[in-house]
């Protein structure tokens, strides 16, 4: 029973990294289904939907940095600051869906590559 345990945790753990990894990603898919998201909004998602609990200064960088780099674009509504994506994170999004196949092919290379 206590062997089983840890196995999940290390998968649970594993997870936790990949999907720490990719929140950029989890952000722009978000945006891509959606009008308007806030940081806060981003939050809640993550953790109803993987039960991650992160805090607001890692989401907020990476939406700075998308921003930065032109992927979404962030302005006031009602008192807060919501973030929508633009043409450029769209194609972005595009992209990565399209290719999505040999991105996880090469995630599975990865853990399955002997040393």
């Amino acid at each position: 029973m206590k062997q089983e345990l840890q196995k999940r945790n290390i998968v649970r753990n594993l997870f936790k990294k990949i999907l720490r990894n990719f929140i950029d990603i989890f952000i722009l898919f978000s945006l891509a289904k959606t009008d308007f998201l806030s940081g806060y909004d981003i939050l809640t998602k993550i953790n109803d939907r993987y039960m991650l609990l992160l805090s607001p200064g890692t989401v907020y960088s990476i939406l700075y940095r998308l921003e930065r780099e032109g992927l979404i674009e962030g302005q006031k509504m009602d008192g807060k600051r919501v973030y929508r994506i633009t043409e450029k994170g769209r194609k972005h999004v595009e992209y990565i869906n399209k290719n999505r196949w040999s991105i996880l092919k090469s995630i599975e290379q990865l853990i399955t590559t002997d040393l």
